[in-house]
């Protein structure tokens, strides 16, 4: 009786036909983890999912992939025994990003029913400060000559605020804002003037500092192609 109920076992694995002897992901919670309306600080979005092994034989995680290079997603064990849980930390960029956003984690395991398994990252980027354009390009660089851009700023906010500085991490970029009170629905004229002095390119971020409570830093990235 024993020696028959072990071949029923070992039969019983071997197939694969059942749960049992097989390693199961699961997702603690949801799958898709919604962070809601976010005002987008140039700061990452960083948020956790879990993964635990509801079988009884040993998860691998074998690779975690996303969907974009803006987003990132670090493992806490790729092996997980039976009962145990491992953690996904996704890192997300919103610079650059407005609107109702998608990211997709994809993660890939030994689990004979479900290779790959889909997490989402949702959330609704939004500003209270807006600037136009949203991407910099200084199109006329050259070297020892200025090259000037002018950026609208918008309060898109309900409250009134501040521009309290403005920073750029170049040395050969100044900026000048007209206006540094904004009411809600308010515009200011930043421009931003380029003297370039090697050939080359040129990339980085404008800083603008606010006195809002929902978004203190605006980044504008910029790039410029020198000749």
């Amino acid at each position: 009786m024993i020696r028959t109920s072990i071949v029923a076992i070992l039969l019983t694995c071997f197939l694969a036909s059942t749960p049992y002897c097989q390693p199961k992901i699961l997702v603690v919670g949801s799958s898709a983890i919604d962070a809601g309306t976010v005002y987008n600080t140039g700061s990452h979005i960083i948020r956790t999912f879990q993964i635990e092994n509801a079988g009884d034989q040993p998860l691998r995680i074998n690779q975690v992939r996303t969907s974009c290079g803006c987003t990132a997603a670090l493992l806490s064990d790729s092996v997980v025994k039976p009962g145990l849980k491992s953690e996904i930390k996704v890192d997300f960029n919103p610079s650059g990003y407005s609107g109702d956003v998608t990211k997709y984690i994809y993660v890939m395991s030994n689990d004979p029913r479900d290779q790959m398994t889909t997490l989402q990252l949702k959330m609704n980027i939004t500003y209270a400060i807006h600037s136009s354009p949203t991407f910099i390009i200084f199109e006329n660089a050259k070297v020892g000559k200025a090259d000037t851009i002018s950026v609208t700023l918008t309060n898109t906010s309900d409250e009134d605020f501040r521009i309290s500085k403005v920073e750029t991490n170049s040395s050969v970029i100044s900026a000048q804002v007209d206006k540094k009170f904004l009411k809600s629905g308010e515009n200011a004229r930043l421009v931003l003037y380029l003297i370039a002095q090697k050939i080359g390119a040129l990339a980085g971020e404008i800083s603008i500092r606010t006195t809002s409570k929902f978004q203190p830093t605006l980044l504008i990235r910029y790039y410029a192609g020198v000749n």
